[in-house]
Protein backbone atom coordinates (compact mmCIF):
# COMPACT_ATOMS: atom_id res chain seq x y z
CA UNK A 1 0.00 0.00 0.00
CA UNK A 2 1.77 2.92 -1.34
CA UNK A 3 0.18 6.22 0.83
CA UNK A 4 1.54 8.89 -1.70
CA UNK A 5 -1.19 7.35 -3.69
CA UNK A 6 -3.50 9.48 -1.11
CA UNK A 7 -1.44 12.68 -0.90
CA UNK A 8 -3.72 15.88 -1.44
CA UNK A 9 -2.59 19.47 -1.37
CA UNK A 10 -3.24 20.80 2.52
CA UNK A 11 -3.37 24.26 3.06
CA UNK A 12 -3.80 25.57 6.42
CA UNK A 13 -2.80 25.71 9.95
CA UNK A 14 -1.71 22.90 12.40
CA UNK A 15 -0.53 23.98 16.21
CA UNK A 16 0.10 27.30 15.21
CA UNK A 17 2.29 26.55 11.92
CA UNK A 18 0.77 27.69 8.52
CA UNK A 19 1.14 25.11 5.52
CA UNK A 20 0.66 24.97 1.86
CA UNK A 21 1.71 22.27 0.01
CA UNK A 22 1.16 19.02 -1.83
CA UNK A 23 2.85 16.29 0.96
CA UNK A 24 4.07 16.64 4.76
CA UNK A 25 7.07 18.11 5.26
CA UNK A 26 9.94 16.57 7.56
CA UNK A 27 9.01 16.73 10.95
CA UNK A 28 9.83 15.13 14.43
CA UNK A 29 6.98 14.95 17.15
CA UNK A 30 7.23 14.37 20.65
CA UNK A 31 5.54 11.71 22.33
CA UNK A 32 2.12 12.57 24.28
CA UNK A 33 2.83 12.98 28.03
CA UNK A 34 -0.52 9.91 28.39
CA UNK A 35 2.28 7.61 27.70
CA UNK A 36 4.70 8.47 30.56
CA UNK A 37 2.62 6.12 33.11
CA UNK A 38 2.65 3.01 29.95
CA UNK A 39 6.12 3.18 29.51
CA UNK A 40 6.47 -0.77 30.00
CA UNK A 41 3.59 -1.50 28.16
CA UNK A 42 4.35 0.70 25.15
CA UNK A 43 7.92 -1.34 25.42
CA UNK A 44 6.20 -4.57 25.82
CA UNK A 45 4.07 -3.58 22.48
CA UNK A 46 6.72 -2.49 20.32
CA UNK A 47 9.11 -5.78 21.16
CA UNK A 48 5.74 -7.62 20.08
CA UNK A 49 5.50 -5.87 17.02
CA UNK A 50 9.06 -5.80 16.45
CA UNK A 51 8.68 -9.61 16.62
CA UNK A 52 5.76 -10.36 13.98
CA UNK A 53 7.01 -7.30 11.81
CA UNK A 54 4.66 -4.75 12.39
CA UNK A 55 7.46 -2.50 12.71
CA UNK A 56 10.81 -2.51 12.13
CA UNK A 57 14.18 -0.46 14.07
CA UNK A 58 15.52 2.69 11.93
CA UNK A 59 18.00 3.46 13.76
CA UNK A 60 19.37 5.13 16.68
CA UNK A 61 18.19 8.50 17.30
CA UNK A 62 21.68 10.65 16.57
CA UNK A 63 23.38 7.86 14.76
CA UNK A 64 20.73 8.03 11.73
CA UNK A 65 18.78 10.22 9.69
CA UNK A 66 15.43 10.09 11.31
CA UNK A 67 12.53 9.32 9.05
CA UNK A 68 10.78 11.92 6.85
CA UNK A 69 8.01 12.06 9.73
CA UNK A 70 8.51 11.03 13.32
CA UNK A 71 5.12 11.15 14.64
CA UNK A 72 3.88 10.97 18.11
CA UNK A 73 2.85 8.12 20.32
CA UNK A 74 -0.32 8.36 22.90
CA UNK A 75 -1.87 5.53 24.69
CA UNK A 76 -6.00 5.11 25.18
CA UNK A 77 -5.71 3.92 28.97
CA UNK A 78 -9.13 2.43 29.16
CA UNK A 79 -8.07 -1.09 27.29
CA UNK A 80 -4.49 0.13 26.81
CA UNK A 81 -3.66 0.73 23.50
CA UNK A 82 -1.09 2.72 22.00
CA UNK A 83 -1.88 4.60 18.96
CA UNK A 84 0.10 6.69 16.40
CA UNK A 85 -1.00 10.34 16.50
CA UNK A 86 -1.25 11.16 12.71
CA UNK A 87 -2.88 14.45 12.88
CA UNK A 88 -0.42 15.99 10.85
CA UNK A 89 -0.12 13.56 8.13
CA UNK A 90 -3.72 12.95 8.39
CA UNK A 91 -4.02 16.78 7.11
CA UNK A 92 -2.20 16.16 3.69
CA UNK A 93 -5.01 12.84 3.18
CA UNK A 94 -7.68 12.28 0.74
CA UNK A 95 -11.04 12.26 2.45
CA UNK A 96 -12.35 8.69 1.90
CA UNK A 97 -16.06 7.73 3.50
CA UNK A 98 -16.58 4.77 3.33
CA UNK A 99 -19.62 2.59 5.67
CA UNK A 100 -19.94 -0.78 6.94
CA UNK A 101 -22.60 -3.03 6.06
CA UNK A 102 -25.59 -2.99 8.93
CA UNK A 103 -27.59 -6.59 10.06
CA UNK A 104 -30.41 -5.54 8.46
CA UNK A 105 -28.61 -5.97 5.09
CA UNK A 106 -28.05 -9.59 6.14
CA UNK A 107 -30.93 -11.10 4.36
CA UNK A 108 -28.79 -10.25 0.98
CA UNK A 109 -25.63 -12.08 1.47
CA UNK A 110 -27.29 -15.25 1.99
CA UNK A 111 -30.05 -17.76 0.89
CA UNK A 112 -32.24 -20.03 2.88
CA UNK A 113 -30.40 -22.60 5.00
CA UNK A 114 -26.91 -20.72 4.38
CA UNK A 115 -24.29 -21.54 6.41
CA UNK A 116 -22.53 -18.67 8.59
CA UNK A 117 -19.49 -18.24 10.15
CA UNK A 118 -18.01 -14.49 12.24
CA UNK A 119 -14.27 -13.43 11.16
CA UNK A 120 -12.49 -11.64 13.79
CA UNK A 121 -10.15 -9.22 12.14
CA UNK A 122 -7.50 -9.21 15.37
CA UNK A 123 -4.77 -7.40 14.66
CA UNK A 124 -6.10 -7.01 10.96
CA UNK A 125 -4.16 -3.58 9.62
CA UNK A 126 -1.41 -5.75 10.36
CA UNK A 127 -2.21 -7.60 7.28
CA UNK A 128 -2.04 -5.43 5.27
CA UNK A 129 1.85 -3.58 4.05
CA UNK A 130 3.02 -0.37 3.50
CA UNK A 131 4.83 -0.17 0.44
CA UNK A 132 8.80 0.13 1.04
CA UNK A 133 8.42 4.17 0.17
CA UNK A 134 5.45 4.91 2.66
CA UNK A 135 7.08 3.53 5.87
CA UNK A 136 9.00 7.04 6.41
CA UNK A 137 6.12 8.60 6.43
CA UNK A 138 4.94 6.45 9.72
CA UNK A 139 8.52 7.30 11.88
CA UNK A 140 7.66 7.20 15.67
CA UNK A 141 10.92 7.50 18.58
CA UNK A 142 10.49 5.23 21.75
CA UNK A 143 13.70 5.46 24.08
CA UNK A 144 16.17 7.01 22.06
CA UNK A 145 15.62 4.68 18.95
CA UNK A 146 13.55 5.39 15.73
CA UNK A 147 10.77 3.05 14.58
CA UNK A 148 8.88 2.78 11.19
CA UNK A 149 5.55 1.04 10.15
CA UNK A 150 5.31 -2.31 8.08
CA UNK A 151 1.81 -1.86 8.16
CA UNK A 152 -0.84 0.70 7.83
CA UNK A 153 -1.19 1.74 11.29
CA UNK A 154 -3.84 2.72 13.94
CA UNK A 155 -3.86 6.25 13.93
CA UNK A 156 -4.00 7.10 10.40
CA UNK A 157 -6.83 8.87 8.69
CA UNK A 158 -7.44 6.18 6.20
CA UNK A 159 -6.73 2.84 7.92
CA UNK A 160 -10.07 1.39 8.55
CA UNK A 161 -11.30 2.76 4.61
CA UNK A 162 -7.89 0.45 3.78
CA UNK A 163 -8.85 -2.36 5.79
CA UNK A 164 -11.91 -2.40 4.98
CA UNK A 165 -11.81 -2.23 1.76
CA UNK A 166 -9.33 -4.66 1.16
CA UNK A 167 -11.76 -6.95 3.02
CA UNK A 168 -14.58 -6.78 0.89
CA UNK A 169 -12.81 -8.46 -1.44
CA UNK A 170 -12.71 -11.78 1.12
CA UNK A 171 -16.12 -11.42 1.91
CA UNK A 172 -17.38 -10.76 -1.80
CA UNK A 173 -15.48 -13.93 -2.79
CA UNK A 174 -17.27 -15.80 -0.05
CA UNK A 175 -20.86 -14.12 -0.36
CA UNK A 176 -20.52 -15.36 -4.06
CA UNK A 177 -20.39 -18.91 -3.70
CA UNK A 178 -23.06 -19.18 -1.24
CA UNK A 179 -22.63 -22.52 0.66
CA UNK A 180 -25.74 -24.07 1.91
CA UNK A 181 -26.17 -25.22 5.69
CA UNK A 182 -27.40 -28.61 4.21
CA UNK A 183 -23.65 -29.55 2.57
CA UNK A 184 -22.34 -29.74 6.22
CA UNK A 185 -23.09 -32.31 9.01
CA UNK A 186 -25.05 -31.42 11.98
CA UNK A 187 -24.22 -33.95 14.63
CA UNK A 188 -27.61 -32.78 16.57
CA UNK A 189 -29.01 -34.85 14.20
CA UNK A 190 -26.67 -37.40 13.63
CA UNK A 191 -27.71 -40.96 15.33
Amino acid sequence: MQVQHYFRHFKGNFKGEHFDSASPPQRIFYNHKSCAPFAKFIADTILQRLSTGAISVWGKVGEVRPPHLVMPLTVEPSKPRLCNDNRFLNLWMDDRPFSLNHLHQLPLYLSKDAYQTVCDGKSGYDHILLAASSKTYFGFEWNGWYFTSNTIPFGWKLSAFVYHSTGLLVSHYFRSIRIPCSLYIDDRHSS
